[in-house]
């Protein structure tokens, strides 16, 4: 699906951007807001005359592992992240210098720095952090800090 960009004038187009804040999903019937938006589209936004050299992945939720240990999941969002990291890199344009995953913060410490060493290994070096959201669903339809 394309996106109708609108256009807007570069600025000092030759300063270097890194674009800090991207996600990439596919379409998913569990987000119908949102329509894909993988390295394609990352591409029709990156190359609009600005010089953005770099971006950073943040976690969204994409590609967790579907069996195996719950708290491990999010691992595969890295693993999906480092070979659209790699297809980045082979084509023009910005590429991704980085990628910040998830952990869910309620989980035992052991088992949160267990999920952070396989994001380390399982980001062949773009593993720069992670990211976990502080909000508050009473309903607990959300994954939520406060239980």
């Amino acid at each position: 699906m394309k996106r109708e960009a609108k256009p807007e004038d570069p600025i000092e187009s030759h300063i270097r951007i890194v674009d800090p804040h991207h996600h990439l999903w596919g379409d998913r019937p569990d987000r119908p807001i949102a329509p894909r938006y993988y390295l394609e589209e990352l591409r029709l936004d990156t190359n609009s005359g600005h010089y953005i050299d770099k971006t950073v992945f943040i976690e969204c939720g994409e590609s967790y592992h579907e069996s195996g240990p719950e708290a491990f999941a999010v691992v595969g969002e890295t693993e999906r992240m480092v070979i659209e990291a790699e297809r980045s890199r082979k084509t023009a344009g910005a590429y991704i210098a980085g990628i910040v995953s998830s952990a869910d913060f309620r989980l035992p410490v052991e088992t949160i720095a267990e999920v952070l060493a396989a994001h380390e290994a399982a980001g062949q070096g773009l593993f720069r952090g992670i990211r976990h959201r502080l909000a508050f669903d009473p309903s607990g339809s959300a994954r939520s800090s406060k239980e």
